[in-house]
């Protein structure tokens, strides 16, 4: 079984069309959308709802918003009490930048063996277009800090589009109370670091990112989003101390 976990905020303009894709991409493989509604204000609960008798979605609402990365929480949370070890959990972006075609390859890595599969703008057969040059630029700049302190042989630490094995999520929400503490968009970064200790096999496969295409406007506040990354910075050595007593 696949789970896909949709963090929504505002996504109307984009989310009916994105669970009809996700549905035709994965006709025949047995799987769950999960759309968390983050506050939204505008009619993206609505729509979920509406394609609930056509699809196999279910609907988690936060009743305020309480940002991108309590909303990741939420679903892996759902996920992680509702499905089996053996399921996959992918995360993936509301505004179909990212193309549900890409997990049937993503599940072709998992079966080989990966716990974790990140669909990565930097290897080859990656890329992206339309992404506005500061996000572009926060993109390289955390993964060039992150690869130097958290080597993981990975190459895109802040793709949202990733697929995990639900035992593994499983270990670490029972590792660390709060699971997520980060708000905003850096908790899928908090996330890779805080399933480090596990050693996780990671696989990554090429995405190319089709910014151009996002329905609605951007939910990063850079600003904020360049505090959440040094806050993380600020909690290596706890993480650190934390991984060290895993070990032994």
């Amino acid at each position: 079984m696949i789970i896909i976990v949709l963090p929504a905020y505002n996504e109307a303009e984009g989310i009916g069309s994105l669970i009809e894709n996700i549905g035709k991409s994965l006709a025949q493989v047995g799987h769950q959308i999960v759309v968390i509604d983050d506050g939204s204000t505008d009619e993206t609960g609505a729509i979920v709802n509406a394609r609930m008798a056509d699809w196999p979605v279910a609907l988690v609402t936060h009743e305020i918003n309480r940002g991108a990365g309590q909303a990741i929480a939420t679903g892996i949370e759902y996920a992680c009490t509702h499905y089996q070890a053996e399921d996959m959990v992918v995360t993936m972006d509301a505004d179909n930048t990212q193309s549900p075609d890409l997990i049937l390859t993503m599940m072709e890595a998992a079966q080989s063996g990966a716990d974790v599969v990140i669909a990565s703008r930097f290897v080859p057969g990656g890329g992206q277009s339309g992404v506005p040059w500061h996000r572009s630029l926060l993109s390289h700049g955390a993964r060039l800090v992150f690869r130097l302190l958290f080597p993981m042989g990975v190459k895109d630490y802040t793709s949202f589009f990733r697929m995990y094995r639900i035992g593994l999520l499983q270990q670490a929400v029972a590792m660390y109370q709060p699971f997520l503490e980060t708000r905003g968009f850096a908790a899928i970064l908090e996330l890779l670091l805080k399933l480090r200790p596990l050693k996780p096999t990671i696989v990554q496969v090429p995405l190319f990112l089709r910014y151009d295409l996002k329905a609605g406007d951007s939910k990063m506040n850079i600003l904020k989003t360049l505090i959440e990354y040094a806050g993380l910075l600020i909690r290596v050595k706890w993480m650190k101390a934390h991984t060290t007593s895993l070990d032994t």
